[in-house]
């Protein structure tokens, strides 16, 4: 996405410092960094962690039909980790544990980034937001 193609998107007022302080603000984007179990256990509660690994164990173990899948997300956090921000990480996420758990571990596969951050550019200057607006 560029710059422009952002400020574009910003409602209100397109004055420089109110389309700045926009553009600084905190955003959740996904994160396709792999997470693994330390990760789990590290941001997680114990309780939750320990619901997420006893169902992804017991499903993994029984005669479902995602069951292979199952076994094989639990074998990637084990490991080298897992892309909680895939859409089918998410799917299997939502139709695994209660929705409360499932908003929990899916922030797993999130990031906190100012707006700008988005485009790509490495530094935000007030000279590209005036060439944008």
């Amino acid at each position: 996405m560029t710059l422009a193609e952002l400020v574009a998107q910003k409602p209100g007022s397109h004055a420089l410092a109110d389309v700045r302080a926009w553009l600084e603000e905190m955003v959740t984007v996904p994160n396709p960094e792999l997470v693994t179990s330390r990760t789990v256990m590290a941001r997680l509660s114990i309780t939750e962690a320990a619901t997420l690994f006893g169902t992804l164990k017991a499903v993994s173990a029984s005669d479902a039909p995602t069951a292979p899948l199952v076994a094989e997300a639990l074998a990637q956090l084990r490991g080298n980790g897992i892309d909680l921000s895939h859409a089918n990480a998410i799917a299997m996420i939502d139709a695994l544990f209660s929705a409360e758990l499932a908003a929990t571990v899916k922030t797993l596969g999130t990031k906190q980034i100012q707006r700008w951050q988005q485009t790509g550019i490495s530094r935000l200057k007030d000279g590209y937001i005036l060439e944008v607006l």
